[in-house]
């Protein structure tokens, strides 16, 4: 009887709890917002496989016999990049979400939970940096006749409940972009006397500083890829972790002759055959077609402003040295501040493996 009374009091706590403090209407909204973060996750799951089965599985399976391929297996990873490992963690992502709303309560702590989900999201942020270069080749892809007849044989299957090939393909960009919009929904909907509500903001900043760095990395690995465009040789230059952060005219070992330099994340890449016209008063400088030269970070030593030579940045590659002067035109200080910088983690970065 005692007991009977006890979880009677109890029950009367957590309903007054549930309608002052939380606030009902809230309490139902997010719950709302879990479920739509489960349903739209197993939505996109669905989505993805039927990407994987019904297009990027029977490319594949083509380009193996030299009878039947469509696109060599190069331009199918690019066309369709991390697809089985977007499609995978989104499989756990949505277990997660769907064991969040089996067992939510109004006052229920998913913190872990959520930081989880954001560490299985790599797939999605690497799909979303690679869109320009699917973006590419999906254009080169469609001049072939046999692609092009294949994506318009594959899109009338009923499992696809008319989306199309482009619809599909768009998705995991969308989808990484749609986190932060419900949870900060969540948040709005959540009490500041709930338990976890300084967490589930801490989670929020991860989330948005994923995005904002997949939004920059993207913008500099697009940046790679013009850069590319205009040297010989590149084909190695172009890789999904790596993304150019600045670029411009330097001196490098040579007192007069100009080169065009790209900083990359992992080495500096420069031309020296430039060329130059003279338009009046203008002078235009342009690119030769030619195969470039590198200082590859993963040799580097020491690095650092000259203490003798003015505006000229030092960068020792075990016996070697070499020398990066500035000319009027550009930032000399903005230039040692993202060589520094740039330098400095990736020595950082290294020194963990």
């Amino acid at each position: 009887m005692e007991v009977q009374r006890l979880e009677i009091i109890q029950s009367y706590c957590r309903g007054f709890l549930t309608r002052r403090v939380y606030n009902k209407s809230s309490v139902f909204r997010r719950f709302d917002v879990i479920n739509e973060f489960s349903t739209t996750e197993v939505s996109f799951v669905d989505s993805m496989r039927k990407l994987d089965v019904f297009f990027n599985e029977p490319l594949i399976e083509r380009a193996k016999n030299p009878e039947t391929t469509i696109l060599p297996l190069l331009m199918i990873k690019s066309i369709l990049p991390r697809i089985e490992s977007v499609f995978l963690n989104g499989c756990l992502i949505a277990n997660t979400f769907e064991d969040i709303r089996v067992r939510w309560k109004y006052d229920s702590c998913f913190g872990d939970a959520l930081v989880k989900c954001v560490e299985l999201m790599t797939p999605l942020a690497e799909y979303t940096l690679l869109f320009e270069t699917q973006r590419r080749s999906l254009v080169s892809a469609f001049k072939v006749k046999g692609f092009k007849e294949f994506i318009k044989r594959q899109s009338i299957i009923k499992d696809l409940n008319g989306l199309s090939f482009n619809d599909l393909i768009i998705m995991p960009v969308q989808r990484l972009m749609r986190y932060p919009i419900l949870l900060k929904e969540l948040i709005k909907n959540t009490s500041s006397f709930h338990p976890e509500y300084q967490r589930l903001e801490e989670i929020q900043l991860k989330f948005e500083k994923l995005i904002s760095n997949v939004n920059t990395q993207s913008k500099m690995h697009d940046c790679l890829l013009d850069v590319s465009s205009c040297i010989c040789c590149s084909e190695n230059l172009v890789q999904s972790w790596r993304y150019c952060l600045y670029y411009g005219w330097l001196l490098i070992n040579s007192p007069t002759t100009l080169s065009f330099a790209f900083l990359f994340n992992d080495r500096i890449c420069y031309i020296q055959n430039v060329c130059e016209l003279s338009l009046t008063k203008n002078k235009i400088r342009y690119l030769q077609w030619e195969q470039y030269q590198q200082i590859r970070f993963l040799d580097v030593k020491r690095f650092g402003p000259s203490g003798e030579e003015p505006r000229t940045f030092e960068i020792h590659c075990g016996t070697t040295i070499d020398y990066l002067f500035f000319p009027d035109g550009e930032d000399f200080e903005e230039w040692v501040n993202v060589l520094n910088s740039t330098l400095s983690q990736f020595i950082q970065l290294t020194k963990r493996f």
